[in-house]
């Protein structure tokens, strides 16, 4: 599961599984490219088989660095003179951990950073029965901004009620593998 500094540093996840039914632990990625989040942050603190994995860039302090370390996380600093972490570098390392699914449940940063780094394969939306909202409220996408005529496009495989929540799952529509209409596509993410 894989969030940005922008989620852990007001929210304070822990990024574990709690599922009612059995399931393993994931591995918890945080994008952060100026060293920013805490060492006391409760993601490393939480029950896990594996260290939290920090991305960062030269920008982090080096001494945050070992913080990250010494709190039981792993900073991975990408070398380079970046001013955000290269999502490419981020997801060759997690494959070259044979980590090889990814759930982003970042902030409007992270999702405008992985679709258009054109690295998003699916769209999970979960709508609460609930309206929010207003001038400064984000939007679940940041970034530049996407408008009728840039707009990414979607192509619905489900929607299912799992109350009072709907859940609405879709494939990018240029990461979507090409099939015959009339067979059935595999579903990759299952909810709870």
């Amino acid at each position: 599961v894989l969030v940005g500094s922008g989620t852990v540093m007001p929210d304070d996840p822990a990024l574990t599984y709690r599922g009612r039914r059995q399931g393993s632990q994931p591995v918890r990625v945080v994008v952060d490219s100026r060293g920013r989040i805490a060492p006391s942050a409760g993601l490393f603190n939480a029950p896990a088989e594996s260290p939290a994995l920090v991305f960062t860039t030269e920008r982090a302090p080096v001494q945050w660095e070992r913080d990250i370390f010494s709190a039981g996380g792993e900073a991975v600093r990408l070398e380079g003179s970046y001013d955000r972490v290269p999502w490419d570098e981020v997801m060759a390392h997690l494959a070259d951990r044979h980590i090889l699914s990814v759930l982003a449940e970042g902030g409007p940063a992270v999702h405008a950073a992985l679709i258009q780094s054109g690295l998003a394969d699916r769209w999970v939306s979960y709508i609460a029965p609930l309206i929010l909202g207003g001038e400064k409220a984000p939007s679940a996408v940041g970034g530049p901004g996407l408008t009728l005529d840039n707009a990414v496009h979607l192509e619905v495989q489900q929607v299912l009620k799992r109350e009072p929540d709907t859940i609405i799952e879709a494939w990018f529509r240029t990461a979507r593998p090409r099939i015959n209409r009339e067979e059935e596509m595999p579903l990759v993410y299952r909810t709870n």
